[in-house]
Order: C-alpha cells, then structure tokens, then sequence
C-alpha cells in the first residue's frame, strides 16, 4: 500500500457545456477503491472521502444487514395474477424412493418471492414477521453494484428448528413419524404462508466419521 501512490485530484471544472457539464479527475485509486467510489456516485452505495493517509475512507450508506422489513430497496417487480395463479400448487408428490427417504433424512425448506402475486409493503412485512416466528431465516446476497438490489431466501434447516405457532401446532398434531412431521410442516407453509415458491432440499452427502 505505501507503494501506490495517494489519492490526488489533479484537475476539475472546465468548460464542459450544459450538456455535458463539468468534470473531476481522480488519480492513485487502486482497483477496489475505484469500485467503491463508482458505487457511491451511481448506486449511492457509500459515503467517500480521502483519509489522512491518502486513501479512500468509507461508510455504508445502506444498513448493513437490514432487517428483512426495514429495507425498501428489496422491491419485486411481479406482473398481476391472472385467473387461477393465485394459489399454490405442489408441482411435484412424495414417490416410492421420496417417502423412504423422508422416514430417516432431515430435510431443509428454501421459501422464495415471499407474497407471490400479492406483494405490497404491508404483505412482505407480515410474511416476513411470520417466516422469522417459525423459526425460518432469512439469507440476502449481496447487493449489485450497478442497482444495489440484491435477492433473499428464506431458510428452514430442518423441522426440528421451527419455532412459535408452528411449532405448536406441530406439538398439537398427531404426527409422530419424521415423515409425518415433514409432511404436517409443509401443509401448514402451505394454508398460512404466501410464497413464490417452496423447495425442499433432502441431504445427500455428509461428513462422516471413519
């Protein structure tokens, strides 16, 4: 770093026309310093400025680990439902190999597009209060550079983890079998949570001891 030379601003102003306007010469950027101050000026991903040692200093101007009803950047853009797509259909059933696997394996649930069809501020929010109360949480990417949108998953590690009414009702049912478990979990997701989609993820590899 005490190679590279410090941060300098050569030039600015000129004659640029109304068009056009004025401009600014930056100098001694290094490659992430450089991405970080095109952030800032095109995405306002950051509050800049040149520390005393000649380099780049910034600051978030975003959260940054918003909570999952705080950040009004996270918007899906979903065209109006048509006639029948406002439910939810299970695109695929438990077969033969499915069901077997179901009675020993601990399956994960992935929730996407959280409302579906039915976004608005006041849905996500409730949607997202109920994922968090049962136990779900919620994984975000990382934000575009160019757009500062990013996309999110909801996360269930296993029906051992749920939490709150579902885990109640869970508790309250009859089932008893991991299977029955699973299957009670799903179909309460399905009458008391509004989503895009829902995937489940059975494990196929794992570490094991020799």
């Amino acid at each position: 770093m005490n190679d590279i030379a410090k941060i300098s601003v050569p030039s600015y102003g000129g004659t640029g026309s109304a068009k056009d306007g004025l401009h600014v010469d930056v100098r001694g950027l290094t490659s992430d310093e450089m991405e970080r101050l095109r952030a800032s000026m095109l995405g306002g991903h950051h509050w800049v400025r040149r520390g005393d040692d000649g380099r780049l200093q910034h600051v978030p101007s975003y959260e940054e680990l918003p909570g999952p009803v705080t950040d009004d950047q996270m918007l899906p853009f979903w065209r109006q439902p048509t006639d029948g797509e406002t439910r939810q259909a299970d695109m695929f059933g438990f077969d033969e190999s499915t069901e077997a696997a179901l009675k020993h394996a601990s399956p994960s649930i992935y929730i996407t597009s959280l409302c579906g069809y039915h976004y608005s501020d006041e849905n996500y929010k409730c949607e997202a209060a109920k994922l968090t109360e049962w136990g779900f949480v919620c994984m975000r990417s990382p934000r575009d550079s160019d757009s500062g949108r990013y996309w999110e998953v909801w996360y269930l590690s296993g029906v051992w983890a749920v939490k709150g009414r579902l885990g109640e009702a869970l508790t309250d049912s009859n089932a008893k079998t991991n299977d029955e478990k699973f299957k009670f979990v799903l179909e309460f997701l399905r009458r008391n949570a509004s989503f895009g989609s829902l995937d489940v993820s059975m494990q196929r590899m794992a570490m094991v001891m020799d």
